[in-house]
């Protein structure tokens, strides 16, 4: 039987191409299988991150704090501090009050040093502003 070049020729860029393919796939599989290590790698992450925010979700006036909603919209849990009204109920509200004991509705959403100027009241109380028969002028720092 006789080889004439061409076929060499042929028979050898055959080969080159086969190498080329198998280097190919060889690099694709090495590429999922990292992208496949750091795919469980970002899952086991994502599993065992805690991340714990405290503070309060509305301001005086019933407004989210900017940030509250994307908090509450992404939290797997929520923990609420149970606080309670002067009635009894669960206080849902943190009332900011005046030197004379009027709850206010408007004002700057953050006052810095004024810890004593709220308390906590549920939705009735809050919004009639009404802080109890034994309100005492002073708020949570009584």
């Amino acid at each position: 039987m006789y080889i004439d070049a061409d076929f060499i020729i042929k028979a050898a860029s055959l080969l080159s191409a086969l190498g080329a393919l198998v280097a190919a796939v060889v690099a694709v599989y090495k590429v999922l299988e990292n992208n496949r290590k750091q795919n469980e790698f970002i899952n086991a992450m994502q599993e065992e991150q805690t991340l714990i925010c405290y503070g309060l979700r509305a301001d005086f006036k019933g407004e989210l704090f900017p940030g509250s909603y994307e908090l509450l919209v992404m939290a797997d849990k929520l923990e609420e501090v149970k606080t309670i009204c002067w009635c009894g109920k669960k206080a849902m509200f943190n009332a900011r009050f005046d030197e004379n004991g009027k709850v206010l509705k408007e004002g700057a959403q953050v006052v810095l040093g004024a810890n004593d100027k709220y308390i906590g009241l549920c939705r009735r109380h809050w919004r009639a502003g009404d802080l109890g028969p034994d309100f005492n002028g002073k708020g949570t720092g009584d």
